[in-house]
């Protein structure tokens, strides 16, 4: 049983399918499927379950996904013992896609300044897909705006305020950027893109996918999509507004509306979170 094998493994496991995980690691299709056959020949079992062109890991495929994490942790706390900040090491860093591309961006420097020779993957993950995965040791580290279970270490980093937002040509812009007061009975004539899925995290059971309270002041929505990019897209060029937290509006072209009349605002934690925070030095750092 070798490292990379077990690296290939872990590989195709957090995917379940041999391709995409070639693609992720930059390794041949063909070497990540030897690599399978031949720890399934020496341990004697199978670890995936062929289904049609697709696969599933075995009971013993999930048992060996948290041994081989724990192995490749072991791996990583030798070299940082030894080589110390030199130490060459991947980090595997689990959010939704919005966190990811602020908070996710910052801890990856965070680490990148302490260990100049790591290297950091960011895997987009819903909150229970991030949470299973830092149970079996495929993830490392996550961000959610959900407080996870006292089973986890984790920590507040972050609160989030949101805001409705307008860019340039916009029929509202003008207004806004003269910064003139604006009715919720007037903002509620406007069209709306709305976030689906909580791709800008966690809501309380009263707002909508996005936070709003559509329950007490009903936008017009035109438009809903699961694209952060496409959200952006249609803020960007005017034809819609949109409910957003604090950290996508920085060092951005979207201008806040004031609005009068509506006394709700959506507000998150963001909490950075480890299966134990002690288990490699580097996590214990960071936090």
């Amino acid at each position: 049983m070798e490292m990379n094998e077990l690296r290939y493994f872990l590989a195709v496991s957090q995917t379940e399918n041999v391709q995409r995980a070639s693609e992720n690691i930059n390794v041949s299709a063909g070497s990540l499927s030897k690599a399978i056959a031949r720890l399934e020949s020496e341990l004697g079992v199978k670890l995936f379950n062929r289904v049609g062109r697709g696969i599933t890991l075995t009971e013993e495929g999930h048992f060996l996904t948290k041994k081989a994490s724990a192995i490749l942790n072991l791996e990583t706390e030798v070299k940082l013992s030894i080589l110390g900040q030199e130490a060459s090491f991947k980090a595997i860093l689990g959010a939704n896609e919005t966190l990811l591309s602020h908070f996710g961006v910052e801890l990856a420097q965070k680490i990148k300044d302490l260990y100049p020779n790591s290297s950091i993957e960011l895997v987009g993950l819903n909150h229970s897909s991030l949470l299973t995965k830092l149970a079996d040791g495929e993830v490392n580290l996550g961000l959610s705006t959900q407080e996870p279970r006292d089973d986890f270490d984790y920590k507040k980093i972050a609160e989030v305020k949101f805001h409705t937002v307008v860019s340039k040509g916009h029929p509202l812009y003008k207004k806004v950027k003269r910064n003139i007061e604006i009715s919720i009975e007037e903002i509620l004539e406007y069209d709306f893109v709305v976030s689906k899925n909580n791709i800008l995290g966690k809501t309380s059971a009263n707002q909508s996918a996005d936070g709003w309270r559509d329950d007490k002041f009903r936008r017009k929505i035109p438009y809903i999509t699961q694209s952060l990019k496409t959200l952006e897209s249609l803020v960007k060029s005017g034809k819609a507004l949109a409910y957003l937290p604090d950290y996508m509006i920085v060092n951005s072209d979207y201008e806040i509306v004031n609005i009068l009349g509506c006394p709700y605002q959506c507000k998150q934690k963001v909490y950075l979170i480890s299966r134990n925070k002690k288990e490699l030095s580097w996590i214990n750092q960071i936090f």
